[in-house]
């Protein structure tokens, strides 16, 4: 779940500070339709 991205900057933070030269995020969604 991405909400605020607080979450996501910490690790992102936490990685990096680790020695990772890039973090990448990706978030996917899918909209169910309506059911009558």
């Amino acid at each position: 779940v991405y909400t605020t991205g607080a979450t996501v900057s910490e690790c992102s933070r936490a990685l990096l500070e680790a020695g990772y030269g890039e973090v990448g995020v990706l978030t996917a969604a899918r909209s169910l339709p309506d059911e009558d």
